[in-house]
């Protein structure tokens, strides 16, 4: 699944060994649900001083 939001950032999300895995710009990590690992991966797309609002405005596709 990959995830990008209106600024072109864009986040990356597969399913491993029962876990949603997601790599963003400023880190990467897992989670079993996987709302919160888009929640986590919008988060971590942007740099840590500059998180308010990365939770608005993405858009996500299935690919394959």
């Amino acid at each position: 699944m990959k995830g990008k939001h209106i600024s072109g950032q864009s986040v990356l999300l597969y399913l491993e060994e029962g876990r949603y895995v997601y790599q963003a710009e400023y880190g990467s990590g897992a989670a079993k649900d996987l709302e919160i690992a888009k929640n986590l991966a919008m988060l971590e797309s942007f740099p840590p001083s500059n998180r308010q609002g990365a939770l608005l405005d993405w858009t996500w596709k299935v690919i394959e």
